[in-house]
């Protein structure tokens, strides 16, 4: 199974695909817009099994969340204040940098 973080803001979300043993397998930053849940569905379809985790599905990330569990996806939220305290530990800071990288990996 690989696992889709997906971390949502209004002009863009960025998703990354790890594996089972947690190796980053993909990364790609989605422009928010019509296109953008089949984007993200045909970006994640790597022949595996999937699950879609979203930082904060009750707010920002609430419609893309919406959506995958309408098609059928297992999703699930991680807290935004979860989210900090994680960012927290690794930089020593709870702030998003606010800026979004633009590579792409993967299908």
């Amino acid at each position: 199974m690989i696992t889709i973080g997906i971390d949502p803001h209004k002009p863009s979300h960025t998703a990354v695909a790890v594996d089972a043993a947690g190796h980053k397998i993909g990364q790609r930053r989605f422009v928010v817009n019509a296109g953008t849940f089949g984007q993200l569905i045909r970006w994640g379809e790597q022949g595996h099994e999937r699950r879609f985790v979203i930082e904060g599905a009750g707010g920002l990330g609430r419609t893309l969340a919406q959506q995958l569990a309408a098609a059928g996806e297992d999703v699930v939220d991680v807290p935004s204040t979860l989210s900090a305290r994680a960012r927290l530990l690794a930089t020593g800071g709870d702030r998003k940098s606010g800026a979004s990288p633009t590579w792409s990996t993967g299908p």
